[in-house]
């Protein structure tokens, strides 16, 4: 392919290349798709219906020599896939019967190796041409069978008579409810004027009905009347043009019966006089009025005058003054846009507003009606009544007010209900919640919109006859009633319930109010812990003092006796022989040389004892220390942790500490915090029943970011739950077998309290326990607190 490059229009034609040669299909590929085209390939005749059916080309160009296959066998079965598919062979033996054989095979053109890219785009415009013109076709094709389908079925379906006739008067057809309204068959008409059928009463009405459609192109609404095929006369309105029907003029005649509303309309006529008798006896001011800006009244019954102050003669046609006139200059637009509106949708229309009496009062009426539409469908009046709602308003009004006061007065309510923290339920007869506030929700952790119907033991998660006891018993003996409520996790309510009655004294519900009293039961235990330990220290400085004298006094003889024993002991020995039948003290003399030194011991470790008991009475009853700095909580644990380095060596192979990587500042007095650590530290060690079990220290902010922590978790043997609550207590321990004296964590618990934080334990035997010591964060808590 040589030649100059030709800007060929732009199409969305997609192209499908079917040919063998690679080169070929590659020199295509860069020609088209540098001009937008949208191409696929296909080197066979199954590749190349594969490619038909996915791709949906708009054109095909087939090689005639493709390979072993024939290139007109390719284009027929392209076109059993895609009838409508432009196929163009390409050929370097172009020939007359190559032209022939393309031909027959449906190929619409053909082009001539070499070919130039002129000829190529020339080819494909020509194809874009040939795709536009039949998308146009088959477009106007589409538009004539849908508009000659619509003609047909108005035709068929139309109510009215419709009668088709040329210009000369004979009649081309006639549809169905022509035949219903003046009997004549269709067959008997068509070919015949409508004058020789007889359908015209006065054929001078015909004759000016013909002038007025031969001059204007178009008649509407022509009054007549036509004879029928069994002689009856009946009054029809025509409506008739001038169409095109198989390209000659035809006269096209609508033709609406109307005998009936004639009738109708005489009938209404001559009972006008009786409805104007009858609408004088109606409470209301009955009314026909224009649709114009004075409302002018054609007809206004005498009832006008007790609702507006007016006679009814005055309003007759505006003779003395207009209803527009005494309607209220502030409501004037609403009364217009509201009867404007009906009438543009057809439908009736009811409107208050205010007018002004002939005495100055302002009135309230209420103006009900609707639109009378013409046969033109223009608005001839409208009819409708007025009452007088003045005493209505005025009561609706009161009404409005006071429904004002109580949704004011409820909503009060609401927000003082709502505003208790407290949980408090109103629950039926059948023990089922009907209400709940805001604290129930909140307290129960149960969505507010799903209190309402569960049952009060879902709630309290308590047995059916516990709860049917203590309600029931509300409801049956109409009494109140308060109760201490423990829940499952733990929580103590203090619940009350009082029940609701109606005027006869019957009970109709049950109010429940139930407040959480978990935190004020533990800080009361709390406060009478601390004032028991208070008292505890009180006296231990006391015993304290009183044993710390003989204590030291035993501590210092002691030694003497132990010496003097050690130093008499080879003396005696002298005189062993002498004193060996001899008893001192009830037993012989060797047994008197073995016991005395273990006594002598005995008593000194017992008094060693002693004293660490008094020192650590001391320390439980020493006061607070008013020395307190900013100090690091990580450093304490450091600090800690470095002092009982070797009693966890010995305790334990896997120790972990983790700190921290910010201060964690609270205000205190270090060395006291640090005896805390140490002595929990401590009490871990002594927990552990192999090394192999370990010891984890942590430091951390809880998240309020409102206290520091130190977590201390050990794997050791744990402690039973009904002993965790006893621990902190003076004098407790587990380990007074080995010398504990159960004071090292009544100290503790001590410091703790007053640098105003918590000491708590968690502990399940066999697995370990976990110790947390929270600390306020510095300037969270006030220097008198």
């Amino acid at each position: 392919m040589v030649g100059k490059k030709v800007q060929p229009e732009k199409t969305n034609l997609r192209i499908l290349l079917v040919d063998d040669d690679v080169d070929f299909i590659a020199s295509m590929l860069g020609i088209l798709e540098l001009e937008d085209y949208q191409v696929e390939t296909a080197g066979s005749t199954a590749m190349a219906l594969e490619k038909s059916e996915q791709f949906k080309p708009d054109v095909a160009l087939v090689d005639i020599k493709l390979g072993q296959e024939d290139g007109f066998h390719v284009v027929r079965e392209l076109k059993k896939i895609l009838p409508e598919l432009i196929c163009i062979t390409v050929t370097a033996y172009a020939d007359t019967d190559t032209a022939i054989s393309a031909l027959k095979s449906g190929v619409y053109d053909y082009l001539r190796k070499p070919f130039e890219a002129e000829a190529l785009f020339a080819v494909l415009n020509r194809c874009a041409d040939r795709l536009k013109l039949l998308v146009e076709k088959q477009a106007a094709d589409q538009a004539q069978k849908e508009s000659e389908a619509r003609f047909k079925i108005t035709f068929e379906t139309s109510p009215d008579a419709i009668i088709l006739a040329y210009s000369g008067g004979d009649i081309v057809d006639v549809n169905p409810a022509f035949e219903q309204l003046t009997g004549h068959k269709r067959e008997q008409v068509i070919g015949r004027n409508s004058q020789e059928i007889g359908l015209w009463k006065s054929p001078v009405e015909r004759e000016k009905l013909l002038e007025l459609l031969a001059s204007v192109g178009q008649v509407n609404n022509f009054e007549s009347q036509f004879r029928m095929s069994d002689g009856q006369i009946r009054t029809g309105l025509v409506s008739a043009r001038v169409a095109l029907f198989n390209g000659e003029q035809v006269g096209l005649f609508a033709v609406r019966d109307i005998h009936e509303l004639k009738a109708k309309e005489q009938a209404v006529t001559e009972s006008e006089e009786r409805f104007r008798g009858l609408v004088s006896h109606i409470p209301g001011a009955v009314y026909r009025c224009l649709l114009d800006a004075d409302w002018t009244m054609q007809f206004i019954s005498n009832p006008i005058n007790e609702i507006s102050g007016y006679p009814a003669r005055d309003f007759i046609n505006n003779s003395v003054r207009s209803y527009a006139s005494i309607i209220h200059p502030d409501d004037s637009a609403l009364v217009t846009q509201a009867i404007t509106l009906a009438t543009s949708q057809k439908r009736p229309f009811s409107i208050e507003y205010r007018i002004i009496h002939a005495d100055g009062s302002i009135c309230w009426v209420h103006s009900k009606g609707q639109s009378v539409f013409g046969l033109n469908g223009a608005v001839n009046f409208l009819d409708g009544a007025i009452f007088d709602i003045t005493e209505n308003k005025k009561a609706m009004a009161e009404l409005e007010q006071s429904e004002a006061r109580f949704r004011a007065l409820s909503q009060e309510h609401s927000a003082v209900l709502e505003g208790i923290p407290d949980a408090i339920l109103l629950i039926d007869l059948d023990l089922n919640v009907i209400w709940g506030n805001s604290g129930a929700s909140l307290s129960f952790e149960i969505p507010k919109n799903e209190l309402v119907g569960k049952s009060c033991e879902s709630i309290w998660q308590c047995d059916a006859e516990q709860c049917q006891g203590c309600l029931r018993r509300v409801i049956n003996e109409k009494v109140p009633l308060e109760a201490i409520q423990k829940t499952p996790d733990g929580r103590t309510w203090g619940v009350k319930a009082f029940p609701v009655k109606n005027a006869a004294g019957k009970v109709l519900n049950v109010i429940q109010i139930a407040s959480d009293m978990t935190e004020k039961m533990r800080l009361r235990d709390q406060a009478s812990r601390s004032s028991h330990l208070a008292a505890l220290g009180e006296l231990a400085a006391g015993v304290a003092h009183e044993i710390n004298n003989p204590t030291g006094t035993i501590l210092l003889d002691m030694p003497m006796l132990r010496d003097v024993f050690t130093d008499l002991c080879p003396i005696l020995e002298k005189y062993e022989a002498e004193l060996k039948n001899m008893k001192i003290a009830g037993l012989p003399f060797a047994r008197i040389c073995q016991e005395i030194p273990i006594v002598i011991e005995e008593v000194q470790e017992g008094a060693q004892r002693i004293k660490k008991i008094v020192d650590e009475l001391k320390d439980f009853s020493r006061p607070a220390s008013g020395e307190r700095d900013d100090i690091d909580l990580n450093d304490i644990a450091r600090k800690a942790v470095s002092l009982v380095r070797n009693p966890l060596k010995q305790a334990t192979d896997n120790f972990s500490e983790k700190y921290c990587e910010k201060p964690l500042l609270c205000v205190g007095n270090a060395q006291r915090l640090e005896q805390v650590v140490v002595n929990l530290l401590l009490n871990a060690c002594q927990s552990l029943p192999e090394r192999e079990h370990g010891i984890h220290v942590e430091t951390c902010m809880d998240k309020d970011a409102d206290y520091v922590r130190i977590l201390i978790r050990d794997e050791g043997v744990g402690v039973a739950e009904e002993t965790l609550t006893q621990i902190t207590d003076p004098f407790f321990t587990t380990r007074r077998e080995v010398g504990g004296t159960g004071l090292g964590l009544s100290v503790s618990s001590r410091i703790i309290d007053e640098h105003k934080g918590s000491l708590t334990f968690a502990s399940e035997p066999g697995v370990g326990t976990t110790v947390t010591v929270d600390l306020p964060l510095a300037g969270k808590v006030s220097d008198d607190e």
